[in-house]
């Protein structure tokens, strides 16, 4: 009897195994308890991801039995889990949940979903959160365009190249059991900036979208030329986990384009991916010409009376001399509260860039931090700011710009153009330029820094108006557009009134262009794509 019971909870323990639920998703899972994030200023966010035709034909006949997910915070409302053919329509299936938390956890439905013969379904969630908090949470791997989503408040956006690069939404759809191989190329970095007569290194990341664990795989590539093939062998990449692979160097020659194409073939072996619809990817890259200047922008928020601006601004100078790359910085009194410097424009800036939650010290670099977020860094760092600018730096600048203007000493009067030259259309409707006057080292005081601290790179008002000036921009082509500015004794400030003598001698012009475009919700997407500082009372002439 004793032998009996065994092999029939034996049986039982291999039914249950054999019929195990599939956990599948875009995510290697791994979250930071820490790093939540909350994208554009509603108060309703969400995360949604796609499955697409290929991956729903190994799905056939199977059921959507519910998610799991991981957050940012505990701290919400209204978390509602949804099924859907298209994220603007009504959900096949939706159920509201009493809340998530900073683990992973499952929810699930009380009516499991047929996937059917659906073309694509979306499955996400959307839930209310104070703004003080950051619910959402991604994997920090490589994303996936196309694949995840994330809600505007007023509509839903791919999270690549819409501000939110952070990786692949932390969400796996619980289906069935299902059994298939299934390698997926996640987005490469190909769209970098290269630089003509330098060495830059190549390579990828695949995703185990399947239930097999991967072995080996083969990767053919080729770059301006006839295609390379490598093989990678002895794996063990687990179902829902990445690996990251590399091409070695690659020695770009003359300006100009060239074709970038790259595929993943003979996986365990054989042909027997499941979705070769997603295992290859073909760019265009362009090498820029040698001697091209990529100036990067940081801009920080500060003010006189907060007591730990000084420790940021010393974190900030540090990680510059430590980076070594061409920066231009520009610091705008608001944040904390109004002071002596703060123009009329600046209470615009920190509205449209931190949706009204000023902080000071904080900063970003070409109006991006580090995670990809839109809104400035808190609370800078030495690493902080350098993982901001390396990753700012490796995003191609489309664009030169050259301030080139003559000033007549007497008569204090700057004049001249902004030059700007189209290498590669950027992917914007609009782009503006701004030129804003910059004054460094002004001497006066500051909370636990002395009634003599140098303020540096102060902004002091703006020439193209507080968005800047469109500029029409065609490829291979230069738009220019004058520079007309005589410089008072001294500019007064537009909140205090306070006059601030200017010097000739640290006076400058700071031209930047960037992409200008604004959701409904008024979330901003508006990185900067290059900026060019010159002394303002000189003569500049770019050769």
């Amino acid at each position: 009897m004793k032998k009996l019971m065994l092999s029939l909870c034996l049986s039982l323990a291999c039914a249950a195994a054999a019929m195990a639920d599939t956990y599948l998703g875009y995510t290697n899972t791994h979250f930071e308890r820490t790093g939540g994030v909350r994208l554009g200023n509603s108060e309703k966010q969400g995360l949604a991801i796609k499955l697409t035709s290929e991956k729903l034909d190994r799905l056939r006949g199977k059921r959507v039995l519910g998610v799991r997910a991981v957050f940012g915070t505990s701290n919400m409302d209204g978390l509602e889990f949804f099924v859907a053919t298209s994220l603007d329509g009504e959900p096949l299936y939706s159920q509201a949940f009493g809340g998530g938390s900073p683990s992973w956890k499952e929810f699930r439905f009380d009516t499991p979903v047929d996937i059917g013969d659906a073309d694509e379904l979306y499955v996400g969630y959307t839930l209310t959160c104070m703004q003080s908090y950051k619910p959402l949470q991604f994997d920090g791997s490589k994303g996936l365009s196309g694949r995840s989503f994330y809600y505007t408040g007023s509509g839903w956006l791919d999270c690549q190249g819409n501000g939110a690069d952070l990786g692949c939404p932390n969400i796996q759809v619980i289906v069935d059991d299902a059994d298939f191989t299934d390698i997926t190329l996640k987005d490469l970095s190909a769209g970098g900036y290269y630089v003509a007569g330098q060495t830059y290194g190549h390579g990828g990341q695949v995703l185990n979208f399947g239930t097999v664990p991967i072995g080996s795989f083969d990767v053919s590539f080729s770059i301006g030329g006839g295609p390379l093939v490598r093989s990678f062998t002895g794996l063990d990449i687990a179902p829902g986990q990445t690996f990251d692979f590399d091409l070695g160097e690659y020695a770009a020659g003359e300006a100009g384009n060239l074709d970038f194409e790259l595929s993943v073939t003979a996986v365990n072996g054989a042909a027997t991916d499941a979705d070769p619809a997603d295992n290859s990817v073909a760019h265009t890259v362009y090498v820029y010409p040698a001697g091209m200047r990529h100036s990067l922008l940081l801009e920080g928020f500060t003010g006189q009376m907060c007591d730990n601006c000084p420790a940021g601004h010393q974190a900030i100078a540090e990680a510059l001399a430590s980076y070594g790359g061409d920066v231009v910085e520009v610091f705008h009194h608001v944040g904390f509260t109004p002071d002596d410097f703060t123009m009329a424009e600046e209470s615009f800036y920190l509205n449209f860039f931190s949706g009204q939650q000023g902080f000071a010290p904080s900063f970003m670099v070409n109006r991006m931090t580090a995670t990809g977020n839109q809104a400035p860094a808190q609370s800078p760092t030495v690493g902080s700011v350098i993982a901001t600018l390396m990753q700012a730096a490796s995003v191609q600048p489309y664009v030169s710009v050259e301030v080139n203007t003559d000033y007549d000493e007497a008569r204090r009067h700057v004049k001249g153009s902004v030059d700007v030259f189209t290498h590669v259309m950027p992917d914007a409707d609009t782009v503006m330029v701004s030129l804003f006057v910059v004054q460094d080292s002004i001497l006066t005081y500051q909370v636990n820094g002395g009634s003599a601290y140098a303020h540096r790179y102060a902004y002091r008002g703006s020439l193209y108006g507080q968005v800047g000036v469109r500029a029409d921009l065609a490829e291979g082509a230069t738009v220019s557009l004058p520079v007309d500015y005589v410089l008072p004794d001294a500019i007064q400030s537009t909140y205090s009134g306070t006059l601030i003598p200017t010097d000739p001698d640290r006076m400058y012009l700071v031209a930047i262009v960037s992409r200008y475009l604004i959701a409904p919700d008024g979330t901003y997407d508006c990185p900067v794509y290059n900026a060019a500082m010159v002394p303002m009372c000189a003569d500049n002439h770019t050769a």
